[in-house]
């Protein structure tokens, strides 16, 4: 009686542990990803038009009780998947990249002794601190499969969500100036599609199973809609990178000879019906009354301006994790543009002001470290990972550009930590004297 009462609670256990180290995750993550950035404002017009915000001087560095939560839960649900992964499995690390971001969010507590605002970089690590801890227990526990397989769930969720709202609301494909946003903001919603279409594609490269085919093009379409321009040009390249990695060269030359046939093709047809053909105005995906705009947030060069302009009078040490945008720097800011901006729209400035040319040194030590691990993993069984984290690290580095996404506190920056976690964490580590 007592072995078979073991035997079956031992063939329960999986069961118990899928539900508690993925499903978990998954449901945490999703919920704080909605409640945080979802608004049905968004889905109310065909452009993505900006909800009516309350003034962002008062809400620097606040965040509501709700929010507040959502983080400490996903950053409890790091620890618990690390504490349970120790206990059960011992997987070889790769210790550079563990140790270099120890370092850099040690660097980053250490800000608050010359911080513009310390009461903000303290609020502003545990948030930090909430989201990589969430972030690197994922990445250590899940397998790759695992990691691919939310991640698709997630974004399909947020895109699914988004066009049942914009069809609820009349405007989905709706003509003149739409773009696909659904309860989010366009600028936001390229990066969830683009994740759906580079992990969809990591996932078909992997298993041939063209269900996950289908989805990256359903993806690809969506990023194309969303006419966010970086983002759409970022993921392009990435997934550039990822296909040109994977298929034959007689493939992609074939491709290549296909895809300028059918756009010479379109521009004859369009020069044939009348059409005026411009190719500037394909580049800018027919947003050309935006250009200079700021309130659109497009017409960037004054945040860059007056973000760099206060960057060269502290350049070493920065301004404090997440102190520079304070509420006095916030409202002169928008006294001399006359308008508000809360952050730099571009991850290197951002970086710059939060941890100065010292700390942006550590981040790009991080990222040497992780791309020479990819590299490594692509010999190996964990080549999809491998994969995974050069398309990613290309789509954030041309994105952050003219975004801030990847160094915010939000589910691109948890989607890279958690990115660097699994390369750190999966896969045979190299010789003591690294990489060959």
């Amino acid at each position: 009686m007592s072995l078979a009462l073991n035997s079956s609670a031992t063939a329960r256990r999986p069961s118990f542990d899928r539900l508690l180290m993925f499903w978990v995750p998954v449901i945490v993550l999703a919920v704080l990803v909605i409640r945080n950035d979802a608004r049905m404002a968004y889905a109310q017009s065909a452009n993505g038009a900006a909800v009516e915000a309350a003034d962002l001087a008062e809400n620097a560095g606040t965040g509501t009780r709700e929010r507040q939560l959502l983080f400490l839960a996903l950053g409890a649900t790091g620890g618990m998947l690390l504490w349970r992964d120790q206990r059960t499995n011992r997987r070889p690390i790769y210790w550079p990249i563990m140790l270099l971001l120890g370092l850099l969010f040690a660097y980053g507590c250490c800000s608050v002794v010359w911080s513009d605002s310390p009461f903000l970089t303290v609020k502003r690590m545990i948030v930090l601190g909430c989201l990589a801890l969430g972030a690197v227990g994922i990445g250590k526990v899940w397998s790759t499969r695992d990691f691919c397989l939310a991640l698709i769930g997630w974004t399909l969720l947020f895109v699914v969500l988004s066009v049942a709202a914009e069809l609820a609301n009349g405007v989905f494909l709706r003509g003149g100036d739409y773009r696909f946003s659904g309860v989010f903001h366009p600028n936001k919603q390229v990066f969830f599609c683009a994740f759906l279409f580079l992990c969809s594609s990591c996932m078909y490269q992997s298993e041939r199973k063209r269900v996950y085919l289908a989805i990256a093009i359903f993806a690809l379409i969506a990023v194309i809609l969303t006419k966010s321009r970086t983002g759409t040009a970022a993921c392009l390249l990435a997934g550039a990178w990822l296909w040109w990695s994977y298929l034959p060269r007689n493939w992609i030359v074939n491709l290549a000879v296909a895809g300028s046939i059918l756009f010479s093709i379109g521009l004859i047809g369009l020069g044939a019906s009348g059409e005026e053909v411009s190719l500037l105005s394909a580049a800018r995906m027919g947003r050309e009354d935006e250009l200079s705009d700021p309130t659109k947030l497009t017409g960037r060069l004054p945040i860059w301006t007056e973000t760099l302009s206060a960057f060269i009078n502290q350049p070493l040490l920065g301004f404090g994790y997440g102190a520079f945008w304070s509420p006095e720097r916030i409202r002169y800011f928008e006294s001399q543009n006359g308008w508000a901006f809360s952050h730099a729209h571009s991850i290197y400035i951002e970086s710059a002001v939060n941890w100065g040319l010292l700390g942006v040194f550590i981040m790009l030590m991080i990222v040497v470290a992780t791309v020479r691990r990819a590299k490594y993993l692509l010999r190996t069984h964990e080549r999809m990972a491998g994969r995974w984290m050069i398309a990613l690290l290309i789509l954030a580095a041309i994105a952050g550009l003219a975004e801030s996404a990847f160094v915010a506190d939000g589910f691109e920056a948890i989607v890279l930590c958690a990115s660097i976690g699994l390369v750190a964490c999966h896969g045979p580590v190299p010789p003591a004297r690294g990489m060959r």
